[in-house]
């Protein structure tokens, strides 16, 4: 079963191997077995064989997730931006409740956060 589908499909090891099926086996998977297309699946590590055309963007939603990911993505300098801390003891809240660091790691961020923001 392929996560990133929740359907059974056949998974195999190399694009070549998947391409080598479909030669064989194309008139029995489809109609049309021209229309036939591999594509690699990250969330298995292995190529699947589709009959869909591809449109260009992402093929499932393990690529979906990830790219969504990547845009959504904040840093630490963005949250403290959002909440907007003035005081020592504001910014080491904040970051220790993000990153779950020890005083002393908190101690350094605070530091870094500062002199990102141009803070003495």
């Amino acid at each position: 079963m392929c996560p990133d589908c929740g359907r059974q499909k056949l998974l195999f090891e190399t694009e070549k191997k998947a391409e080598t099926f479909i030669k064989f086996n194309g008139n029995e998977l489809s109609d049309n077995p021209s229309k036939l297309r591999v594509y690699y699946c990250p969330a298995c590590c292995g190529y699947h064989i589709s009959s869909k055309p591809f449109y260009g963007g992402y093929e499932g939603r393990t690529e979906r997730m990830i790219e969504r990911y990547y845009k959504d993505k904040k840093t630490v300098f963005d949250i403290l931006e959002e909440q907007g801390p003035k005081t020592n003891e504001e910014i080491k809240k904040v970051l220790k409740g993000i990153s779950g660091h020890t005083p002393s790691e908190t101690e350094h961020d605070v530091k870094k956060y500062k002199k990102y923001k141009g803070i003495k």
